[in-house]
């Protein structure tokens, strides 16, 4: 009788967190989608602007920056800027957070897409993001445009 009562509480205990999370990520949602909407559309137009792969560097996660070097990234955006030209147009992104638990905390993620127009041809800018440190950073960053392919 004794371990069925033991069982008892701890499977209420463990639905009780369980539940008590599920509230709180519901709650945490639409602020930290909002925060994620922000940080995208305040720093993508300074990154895509003049193609500056500095400004990109420092926003990027550790992740994006173990993809690539410093110079690596300078190529990249110096080819980008051959081929799109300047900023003229930063159109708004869309997209989604997504909130998950595991034993090292709340893990927040994030999908955005932002149409931009530059002085050579439209371009869809794909980025990636994950909260890090207190902080929103830039995790993949992909540049999609007709120009682009050869």
């Amino acid at each position: 009788m004794k371990k069925i009562t033991i069982i008892g509480v701890v499977v209420a205990a463990l639905l009780i967190g369980v539940l008590s999370t599920i509230f709180l990520l519901n709650r945490m949602a639409p602020k930290i989608q909002q925060d994620a909407q922000q940080y995208i559309d305040s720093n993508l137009p300074k990154i895509v602007q003049d193609w500056d792969s500095e400004t990109l560097i420092n926003q990027a996660s550790p992740d994006l920056l173990k993809a690539a070097s410093r110079e690596q990234f300078a190529e990249l955006f110096k080819m980008l800027s051959e081929k799109l030209g300047p900023l003229k147009q930063y159109k708004g992104s869309k997209g989604e957070t997504s909130l998950t638990t595991s034993f090292r905390g709340i893990l927040r993620n994030g999908v955005f897409e932002a149409q931009a127009v530059f002085a050579n041809a439209p371009a869809v800018i794909l980025c990636r993001i994950v909260w890090l440190d207190g902080t929103w950073k830039i995790n993949e960053f992909r540049v999609k445009s007709d120009v682009l392919n050869p």
